[in-house]
C-alpha cells in the first residue's frame, strides 16, 4: 500500500524555517489530472480546503469524485506574490526549501572551462564500444548540460540532452548483442559528471533486451541520464556530507520531486520519463522513497533505471557496500534481489553480458 506523503513533503510546511512562504492556488481541471497515476501535490477545493493529498494514487474511483466537486486548485509554484508566514523553527540554518521548490534557487556556481576540461578529456574508457572522440563528446553535452539546469535554462538543457541522449542510443544499441561484460557501458571521470551517461547507456542495452522498441527505448535513455537533475537544485555541501542530519537526509531526498517537476513542468517531457526522476529510489518492497510504492505501482521504465542506478553507484564507489569489482557488484545486487528490484528486469540484467566481469571499478 502507498504510504502516505512522509517526510519529505510534510517537512515543506511544518519544519522549516523562521519565514515561509505560503502560494495563491490555481485551477487544474480533472483532465490534467487523469494521466497521472499519482498525485504529486495537494489539491483543493473552491474554499481553500485540501481535498486529496499529494501521492495518493489516481483511481478511476477517486478521478470520479474530483469530478463532483465544483473546482479544483492547485498551488501556483510560478506566481510573483507570496504571503508570508512565521515560523519559530530553532533550526535556521538551512534553505527554505519550500522556495527552492518554488523558485529553483541555483546553489551551484557556473562551472569553470577549466573544471569542464578537468571533467571531459582525460577519462576514456578504451575498452567500451563508444569511441574516445564520442565519448568526450557526450561528456561535454551532459556538462553542459547540468550548466544550464543551475541557470534554469530547461530549454536549452533538454536540446542539449536530447542530442547526447541521442548519441548514446545510436552508439549503444546497434552494439547489444555483442557486449561481453558492462563494464564496456561505463565512461571514466567524476561521477557526478558520469553517472547519468553511464545509467543511460545501461538502461539502452537492458530496455533492448527486454524487448521494448526504440522510441520507447529512447525515452528511457534520456529518463535515465536526468534521474538525478533534481540534485542541482539542492546545496551541494549537503551531498558532500559523509554522515548527513536527519533534516538533511530529507533534503536529499527531495532530489527525487525537484527532479520530477524540472523535467515534466520546465522540460515539458512526457509523463512517463519525468516519472523516473520521481521513482528512481523507490524499491520494490515498498522501502524507498519518496512515496514508499511497491511493486507494479513502480512503473516499468523506472524499475530499468533503478538496476542501472545502483549497479553503477556500486561500481562508482558510492553503493551502500564496497565492491572490488563488476562481478561482486552484481552478486551484492542479486543478493538483495526482489527486495529492490523487479524480478524480469534483475534477471534480464545479470544475464545481458558474462556475470564474470573482473574489471576494476
Amino acid at each position: 500500500m502507498l504510504k502516505q506523503v512522509q517526510q519529505t513533503i510534510s517537512i515543506l510546511f511544518n519544519q522549516y524555517p523562521k519565514k515561509r512562504k505560503l502560494y495563491k492556488l490555481k485551477i487544474i481541471s480533472v483532465e490534467e489530472l487523469v494521466m497521472q497515476k499519482i498525485l504529486t501535490f495537494d489539491l483543493y477545493n473552491e474554499n481553500g480546503e485540501k481535498v486529496m493529498n499529494a501521492g495518493e494514487i489516481l483511481t478511476p474511483g477517486k478521478l470520479l469524485q474530483l469530478h463532483h466537486i465544483s473546482a479544483l486548485y492547485r498551488e501556483d509554484f510560478d506566481q510573483d506574490e507570496y504571503i508570508f508566514e512565521e515560523d519559530d523553527d530553532e533550526d535556521d540554518s538551512f534553505v527554505v526549501i519550500r522556495e527552492e521548490i518554488a523558485e529553483e534557487i541555483p546553489v551551484k556556481k557556473d562551472i569553470s572551462n577549466e573544471t569542464k576540461n578537468k571533467y571531459i578529456d582525460n577519462f576514456e574508457n578504451n575498452e567500451i564500444f563508444i569511441t574516445p572522440k564520442s565519448q568526450c563528446d557526450i561528456k561535454t553535452l551532459f556538462t553542459e548540460a547540468l550548466d544550464k539546469s543551475v541557470k534554469k535554462e530547461s530549454g536549452k538543457t533538454k536540446d542539449i540532452c536530447i542530442e547526447a541522449r541521442d548519441r548514446i542510443v545510436e552508439q549503444v544499441l546497434p552494439m547489444v548483442d555483442e557486449i561481453v561484460y558492462k563494464s564496456q557501458l561505463k565512461i571514466e571521470g567524476d561521477y557526478n559528471y558520469s553517472h547519468g551517461i553511464n545509467v543511460s547507456m545501461l538502461s539502452t542495452a537492458l530496455a533492448s533486451r527486454l524487448g521494448y522498441n526504440e522510441t520507447m527505448i529512447r525515452d528511457i535513455a534520456l529518463g535515465a541520464m536526468l534521474h538525478d537533475l533534481g540534485k542541482s537544485r539542492i546545496p551541494p555541501e549537503i551531498f558532500e556530507k559523509n554522515i548527513p542530519t536527519k533534516k538533511e537526509t530529507q533534503i536529499i531526498q527531495m532530489h527525487t520531486l525537484l527532479g520530477y517537476k524540472i523535467l515534466k513542468e520546465e522540460m515539458k517531457l512526457p509523463e512517463h520519463v519525468a516519472r523516473i526522476a520521481l521513482e528512481h529510489h523507490e524499491r520494490n518492497d515498498g522501502t524507498g522513497y519518496p512515496y514508499g510504492i511497491s511493486g507494479e505501482l513502480i512503473s516499468p521504465a523506472t524499475n530499468i533505471v533503478i538496476v542501472c542506478d545502483i549497479y553503477d553507484d556500486l561500481t562508482s564507489g558510492k553503493g551502500h557496500v564496497a565492491v572490488k569489482n563488476p562481478k561482486e557488484a552484481v552478486k551484492v545486487m542479486m543478493e538483495i534481489g526482489t527486495k529492490w528490484f523487479a524480478p524480469n528486469v534483475l534477471y534480464s540484467f545479470v544475464y545481458m553480458s558474462n556475470f564474470n566481469d573482473l574489471s576494476p571499478t
